[in-house]
């Protein structure tokens, strides 16, 4: 099933999510959507570019609803940003929704040329051998937001636009507990052979740096967000 939308916020206006570059960048953690600003001097770009609407941005297009620091919000607005040709601005935050199949129509539940037409899903990029809908899930950076985003309907979107069936995904562990793996940095590289996620922790620089910013949840990366689920050094 769909997750809900975010709950409206007291000051933050809804805002289309599809008109705005990189949300997803923007959302990861100690990135530009935090309480404290960023001096990143990307978010530094972004924050120029979006003015105000970086409140609504980050409360409305992260996959949890994020507050920002309040000396963003005193921004002078930009101009609105321009609608796509097929779809006028509304009054909610603009998500991609697969229609369910209507058991009474014999058109298929899911217009893939539409989403080819949107390059934030790059319909190609899912499909392509090596993609999101292979035997085994992928545990690129790419595919984790392509998962979450569609949720519960990824399954129909590998069936309809790629003509695959989408790998199941990890079974629930003893221990740790699912996690967004949307939000986590290079998990792919995580999961490499002989990379963070053994059985024996690495003694790699960049590993060490991992478990130090993920903690107890190197556990639940492992598991979840490898492409084949993998158990850690217990020191871990």
């Amino acid at each position: 099933e769909l997750a809900p939308p975010p709950p409206s916020h007291n000051t933050h206006q809804p805002i289309d999510c599809s008109t705005i570059d990189s949300p997803f960048r923007m959302c990861k953690p100690s990135s530009c959507c935090e309480e404290k600003k960023s001096k990143s001097s990307w978010c530094k770009g972004t924050y120029k570019k979006y003015g105000d609407q970086i409140g609504s941005i980050c409360w409305y297009c992260c996959s949890q609803p994020k507050e920002v620091d309040p000396s963003l919000l005193t921004i002078k607005n930009p101009p609105q940003t321009r609608p796509t040709p097929a779809q006028a601005p509304t009054r909610r935050p603009t998500q991609v929704i697969v229609p369910p199949p209507s058991p009474s129509s014999a058109e298929p539940p899911i217009k893939c040329p539409n989403y080819k037409k949107d390059e934030k899903i790059n319909m190609d990029r899912i499909c392509k051998v090596g993609g999101c809908c292979d035997s085994v899930r992928s545990a690129s950076e790419h595919c984790h937001f392509v998962y979450s985003l569609f949720g519960g309907n990824m399954g129909e979107i590998c069936t309809g636009c790629c003509m695959k069936e989408l790998a199941p995904p990890p079974p629930s562990h003893n221990t740790h507990q699912p996690i967004d793996c949307s939000t986590i940095d290079s998990p792919f590289r995580m999961c490499k052979p002989s990379s963070c996620c053994e059985e024996k922790k690495s003694k790699s620089s960049w590993c060490k740096g991992t478990y130090k910013k993920y903690g107890d949840q190197i556990g639940s990366i492992c598991w979840y967000c490898c492409s084949q689920p993998k158990e850690v050094d217990p020191s871990l």
